[in-house]
């Protein structure tokens, strides 16, 4: 199964891909250019991705249908 996490909640079907804000994208570690979206296959995944282990937030979980 695949997971999504977002910190705000869209009420869309079909979401548009963006450019993740984010430490490792504003130094240059990961592409800042390229727009997507971004799937784990665990929620530790989906965090790491957000590039924090923060457990004190409160996140949106988007599972994917097809």
């Amino acid at each position: 199964m695949l997971y999504r996490i977002d910190s705000f909640y869209a009420d869309k079907i079909t979401m548009a891909p963006t450019i993740p804000i984010n430490g490792l994208t504003e130094n240059g570690h990961e592409d800042n250019k390229t727009p997507r979206l971004c799937f784990s296959d665990s929620l530790i995944g989906c965090l790491a991705a957000q590039g924090t282990l923060n457990f004190n937030y409160s996140y949106v979980v988007y599972v994917p249908v097809n």
